[in-house]
């Protein structure tokens, strides 16, 4: 402050000022007249001298939620007129979109009328060589351009570098220095993005030990972490786990915060009921940051959990909104050109999103690090669909027959592509049916569950009987929002729960789905899991476990057992009997599978999936498709045939070695008969069906 009073007599603070009341007060003794502009919130004090922010206490002004430079420009207005505004919007554009304020109001104004300017070729030279480094072009430009390819580049200079460079950037007007500016900047940005991905990691794995059944925020500190760069990563672990995140860099004995939240909660008033433990902090409704010395960073955790505890459960449960439900043909170039109107979209006028069903078709991974996905959405018509940073939930997304999903539908005109896309916003597997509907629409896998547990290594386990299934569901799901995990393994005892949770409404509240609990679920929301798959079963931070009918296999509740690491109950109702109906294990039925087997094993023919196999077998042979899977588990224990699975849902079935076995040689085949299915009878001295 004593080099600026040295260089000049007046100050205006841009963007910040608002809570440095110390600092402000020092630079008025120092002769330094003061103008404050900010948008952040104000405590009980203000700054002496003029404060311009729209959220001071005695504030009249209509309109609240400008963002920083959004301020600045309503002084730029007030002391020079709206016609002076013209040769700064572009500039008050790219600020409005980048610090994600709502875009309503005179956000949207700003907004709408940059993208204009920019369109036009009225941009500052600096932004026209961003936007040609980041390879966007001026024609048809959305504030999501600005806020995904602009914003981050710029942003990445003052984050690991020096911000000036930003400053010239935006204010040079020579177009050799612009671009420069914009190379350099862009190479910061790849290693911010390098610097990102470790903190990432870090937090991750950090999050291995946290509860977040019981913690309702992410509280994380490390020496290590980069203070620029950790705001990013708390959005995006705000985004993936609906909590609010805090992640403080270590330095000497002061720990720095940048903090982000979720919309149910204001986390400058939650922050703000322990301001006496900050030496600085500062915010708003979704961000804020603070510093605090290190021997007080425990009382703050303890306390900050703790109050979040006192929070509604709704508040911390993700809530999947549409605009309208729409046919799939209906998704065209005229719609998209319709709601575009009401663009700019972004924060606070969020594109309109869409639900729409249907099955899905071709899934894969795309980009540089197969970090997101594309597939096809197909009902009669059909739609290209992109699924950002939904990489990971390839086989997820592989296996669902028919898809539920939010879109938010526009052009796509990447390399000179003039097609509708769907970007998509949230998807599950389509539950919306009736229990009879959807168990039924389902009902083989279901068998092949069973067909993979009963071939898993015997085991005991540890399992609770509960002597009431609907009395002890309700207990487990009534209480919160996460932590319990109910599991039906029969068609029949699926039924019984989803009509028991439509009773006790609960059923759309919940996670509901089939084979494997998605990886998405980290949270450990309630989650109905029906036919479960024990090849997928993997570390889940569920607290409580009830399998609504039985456990069917002594394999199944040990595996279940050693992934959870928590109690699990049963209620050791129904048996195989359902499961079952159908199988003929009888030697001449399982030759015939055999030979109707061996017919396309030597084609080695990769088939699209189960079904696909069922239906080329079923030129040789006449059968229901829980026999050919029976078949096939018998076969390839035996070592007759291989089943070899491949990319998704995809499977090739291959020639084994000749030889004589007995079936009874099938650990398979001897839990069969163990289960004491009348109709499953054979001989000791059974050679192979071949």
């Amino acid at each position: 402050m004593e080099e600026i009073a040295k260089k000049a007599d007046l100050l205006i603070t841009l963007d910040c000022g608002i809570t440095t009341i110390a600092e402000i007060a020092r630079a008025r003794e120092l002769g330094l007249k003061t103008i404050v502009t900010d948008h952040h919130q104000c405590l009980a004090e203000l700054p002496e001298g003029p404060v311009v922010n729209a959220h001071r206490p005695d504030s009249a002004y209509p309109f609240r939620q400008l963002c920083g430079t959004g301020v600045a420009l309503k002084l730029i207005q007030a002391l020079s007129g709206t016609d002076a505004l013209g040769g700064y919007l572009d500039r008050a554009a790219l600020a409005t979109v980048a610090d994600i304020v709502p875009l309503t109001g005179e956000n949207r104004v700003i907004v709408a009328q940059g993208l204009k300017r920019i369109e036009g070729g009225e941009a500052c030279v600096g932004l026209k060589a961003m936007l040609e480094r980041a390879g966007v072009q001026p024609k048809g430009l959305k504030a999501s351009n600005l806020a995904f390819a602009v914003a981050p580049r710029i942003n990445a200079a003052g984050r690991i570098g020096d911000a000036m460079r930003a400053i010239e950037l935006l204010t040079t007007v020579d177009a050799k220095r612009a671009k420069k500016l914009a190379e350099e900047l862009d190479e910061e940005n790849k290693a911010r993005q390098g610097i990102e991905q470790r903190i990432m990691l870090d937090a991750l794995e950090m999050l291995q030990e946290v509860d977040l059944v019981q913690d309702r925020a992410i509280i994380l500190s490390s020496p290590e972490w980069h203070q620029g760069v950790t705001g990013i990563v708390a959005s995006r672990l705000t985004e993936r786990f609906y909590k609010p995140v805090l992640l403080f860099h270590e330095e000497n004995d002061m720990l720095t915060a940048s903090c982000r939240s979720i919309p149910s909660i204001h986390l400058f008033d939650a922050l703000s009921r322990f301001s006496e433990l900050f030496v600085r902090f500062g915010g708003h409704a979704q961000a804020a940051g603070l510093t605090i010395e290190k021997r007080r960073y425990d009382e703050f955790k303890r306390g900050f959990l703790a109050h979040m505890r006192t929070f509604p459960n709704d508040y911390f449960l993700p809530k999947a909104s549409y605009d309208a439900e729409m046919r799939i043909k209906d998704v065209n170039a005229g719609l998209v050109q319709a709601l575009d109107k009401l663009a700019p979209f972004g924060f606070g006028n969020p594109a309109p999103v869409l639900r729409v069903k249907g099955a899905v078709h071709a899934a894969r991974t795309m980009g540089a690090d197969n970090s997101h996905l594309r597939f096809t959405l197909m009902d009669g018509a059909q739609i290209s669909a992109v699924g950002f940073s939904m990489g990971p939930r390839l086989a997820e997304f592989a296996a669902a027959k028919e898809l539920d999903a939010l879109i938010c539908p526009e052009m796509d005109t990447y390399r000179g592509a003039n097609a509708v896309r769907s970007v998509l916003r949230y998807a599950r597997p389509d539950t919306t049916a009736s229990a009879d509907a959807l168990v039924s629409r389902n009902e083989r896998i279901f068998f092949e569950s069973f067909i993979n547990d009963a071939q898993l290594p015997e085991e005991s386990a540890d399992i609770a009987v509960t002597p009431d299934a609907n009395a002890r569901m309700e207990e487990l799901l009534t209480g919160d929002i996460q932590g319990s995990l109910i599991i039906a393994r029969t068609p029949s005892g699926a039924k019984r729960a989803l009509d028991k949770l439509g009773a006790l409404g609960l059923r759309e509240r919940m996670e509901l789905c089939f084979g494997a609990v998605p990886r998405s679920n980290e949270n450990a929301y309630h989650t109905l899991l029906l036919a479960p798959d024990s090849a997928e079963l993997a570390p889940m931070r569920f607290k409580r476990i009830l399998v609504y009918d039985s456990c069917l296999t002594d394999g199944f509740a040990a595996k279940l057992l050693n992934c959870c690491g928590t109690t699990v109950e049963s209620a050791q109702e129904g048996g195989c009997d359902e499961l079952l109906e159908g199988v003929e294990p009888e030697r001449e039925s399982l030759g015939q599978c055999y030979r109707a087997l061996r017919q396309i094993a030597p084609a080695a023919y990769e088939y699209a999936s189960f079904d696909a196999l069922f239906t080329a077998a079923q030129k040789y042979i006449q059968c229901e498709r829980k026999q050919l899977l029976f078949a096939l588990s018998v076969f390839g224990e035996l070592g007759f045939l291989r089943v070899v699975r491949g990319p998704g849902q995809t499977v090739k079935v291959l020639a084994g070695k000749e030889t004589k076995k007995k079936l009874s040689e099938s650990a398979f085949y001897r839990f069969i008969r163990v289960a004491k299915i009348p109709q499953l009878r054979y001989k000791e001295d059974e050679q192979t069906p071949i």
